[in-house]
């Protein structure tokens, strides 16, 4: 006996039980096999829901919180603005409150929704068996995970797209008025969502005329009624995406969809490379960053399943073809080639025609693909589930680069120790978010004027993603590197460090709101005005940059008086006009006790506009105009 027939001898007996499974039951174990795949996904999504905000993630929520409804429906230049997707954002938003589980259930609920309907299309392309493998496929995809709980449209655009195909075999198959109508709202809302929709669609409705109601074979009968059926469907999706479309372009100019960030504007001939680099990056994202050669092997089985396709003459070969042939062709045409993440409606055709590639190896099995289709499905989704848990998220060598790992701890911690004259910075959208998730505010606008001349912060709290940058970098970029004491650090959150910088100047007695021109800014003294900045414990120099008016206290002009701590360090009559400079040592042994040195400025006497200046209305008390006043040169 050879081996062969010893193998099966010993395999068929183990096999005949399920060989002799009733329909009935093998229908349960395969819809109990979806079931099982898709609850692994729903878990692996989960796990991550309350993952870190992403920078697009965090915009969003924004947008949410305070976006009126029409300015949602008719704002395209922004590339976040997935409309439809920001539309039940903004639902859950208004349910749910501002969590981010809230922001992602959009995206969750189209990822776990797509691992069955990614069943039910390889259903009508293949085999029950593929639809199984593809399923498991979709449920343990990390990159599909991913986008599953990153509150974008994307997820949302892939499945309406899968869904969209299914109605369009339908649509060809039988004549079903709903069916139709599904099928022209299905894509006018992909449309809606993200209109880069409007590359495969070409495809998916070629694919479908072809489609004929003799198994699936387009060269053994042409249906006409079918082809009719799919241009009224056609009809429907253009006219309510235009209706869906006429609110932006009544507000925008074209170019405001085509302009999105996801799209890269090319010149004709670098378009084909472009296209060839983004299918090779997206072939790693899709093979889940296995090492070598796992995706030289996921390639193969892949086109294993495209081949047997074809070589059953199968119009589901024809129809994932004309989908990226119609990706590519309209790309070539607009010139505009979608980002990685732009090509995430490709993947689940991917997977359907790796799992066909994969069905086609367990149908050697002696048990046939009845039990080992579904065991493979479960394999898939669980072995995808720890890949991703073990990897720590880690696909494509990236572990959510745009989340800040650490923000909400931080900004909670923040919430507890900040006061009405503190700042934090810099302004990030996820900081911003979480911020106003407890209660507090970032403030960034004016940043370097608000803190270097006013004296209405204490101190500012600097916050450092050290995967991205220093500490100097933050502090030169954002003003902080005059008028305030050496950064001490506040505390560590993951990948997020929190320094704190204390005001360098503070000022008080009698000072009043700072005016200013084109030219300059000043404040104007009373009586008595104090400027105090942190003990340097060393000899110093205080720089005053002031103008009097002389010109209103005649032969006997004003006596201005620099002490400190009780010491005078300068006391002279303000006899000249015009705005004059003075540097005044400030000596190591001068009295200054604490961790800061008070300066105090006098004036032996004040003067009130309304009384000495004709047609002035002011009544302050005036003392001297102060341009600058601190320890550094102005």
């Amino acid at each position: 006996m050879s081996k062969r027939n010893a193998g099966k001898t010993l395999i068929l007996p183990l096999a005949a039980p399920f060989r002799r499974l009733r329909p009935a039951a093998g229908r349960r174990l395969e819809y109990g096999a979806l079931a099982a795949v898709t609850l692994v996904g729903f878990v692996l999504r989960l796990s991550y829901v309350d993952d870190s905000m992403r920078w697009d993630e965090a915009v969003l929520a924004g947008w949410a919180r305070h976006w009126p409804f029409l300015e949602v429906v008719t704002h395209y230049g922004d590339v976040g603005n997935h409309r439809l997707h920001t539309l039940l954002v903004d639902l859950c938003h208004a349910l749910f409150g501002p969590q981010p589980w809230s922001v992602r259930l959009p995206a969750l609920l189209s990822g776990v929704a797509l691992i069955p309907v990614t069943f039910f299309v390889a259903l009508k392309l293949f085999s029950r068996g593929a639809a199984l493998v593809a399923a498991g496929l979709a449920a343990g995809s990390p990159y599909l995970a991913h986008y599953s709980i990153n509150s974008r449209g994307y997820m949302l655009q892939s499945l309406l797209i899968l869904l969209l195909t299914w109605l369009l075999i339908r649509v060809a198959e039988s004549p079903s008025r709903r069916a139709v109508l599904a099928a022209g709202v299905v894509g006018a809302l992909a449309l809606c969502t993200l209109p880069t929709t409007i590359y495969v669609l070409p495809g998916l409705y070629a694919g479908a005329a072809l489609w004929s109601q003799g198994g699936g074979n387009p060269f053994r009968r042409w249906d006409a009624g079918g082809a009719g059926r799919l241009l009224s469907a056609l009809f429907v999706t253009g006219s309510l995406a235009l209706v869906l479309y006429l609110p932006v372009l009544l507000t925008n100019e074209w170019e405001a969809m085509t302009t999105q960030g996801v799209l890269v504007a090319l010149s004709f001939p670098g378009t084909l490379g472009t296209i060839a680099d983004r299918f090779v990056e997206s072939a790693g994202h899709w093979t889940w960053s296995l090492p070598f050669p796992a995706p030289a092997l996921c390639a193969l089985a892949a086109g294993a399943g495209l081949l047997d396709a074809v070589r059953r003459r199968a119009s589901s070969a024809l129809l994932v073809l004309l989908a990226v042939a119609s990706t590519v062709a309209v790309a070539l045409l607009l010139r505009r080639v979608p980002q990685v993440r732009g090509h995430l409606f490709l993947m689940p055709f991917f997977l359907i025609v790796l799992a066909a590639g994969i069905e086609g190896v367990l149908r050697r099995i002696p048990a046939g693909t009845r039990l080992a289709c579904p065991l493979a499905a479960v394999l898939l989704a669980a072995g995808g589930t720890a890949w991703t848990w073990s990897a720590g998220w880690n696909y494509a060598g990236r572990s959510n680069p745009e989340g800040i790992a650490g923000a909400e701890s931080a900004v909670r911690v923040l919430a507890t120790v900040m006061g009405g004259r503190d700042r934090a910075v810099p302004s990030l959208p996820q900081l911003d978010y979480y911020a106003e998730l407890h209660g507090l505010r970032f403030r960034d606008a004016h940043f370097q004027d608000a803190l270097e001349h006013s004296d209405d912060v204490d101190n500012v709290y600097v916050l450092v993603r050290s995967h991205r940058e220093t500490l100097r970098e933050v502090i030169e970029r954002r003003g902080l590197d005059r008028g305030f004491g050496e950064p001490r650090l506040f505390g560590v959150f993951s990948d997020l460090q929190v320094f704190v910088l204390r005001k360098e100047l503070v000022l008080g007695g009698d000072w009043y709101p700072e005016e200013r021109t084109s030219q300059s800014r000043w404040r104007w003294t009373g009586r008595t005005a104090t400027v105090s900045f942190l003990n340097p414990r060393a000899d110093a120099t205080f720089h005053l940059d002031y103008a009097a008016r002389p010109d209103l206290f005649g032969e006997a002009p004003q006596v201005v008086t620099i002490s400190v701590g009780g010491r005078v360090l300068r006391s002279f009559a303000a006899a000249e006009s015009g705005r004059l400079r003075l540097r005044i040592p400030v000596p190591a042994a001068v009295p200054r006790p604490g961790d800061r040195t008070e300066v105090r400025i006098a004036v032996d006497r004040t003067f009130v506009p309304a009384a000495a200046i004709a047609g002035s209305s002011d009544r302050r008390e005036l003392g001297i105009q102060v341009y600058h006043a601190a320890p550094f040169p102005p």
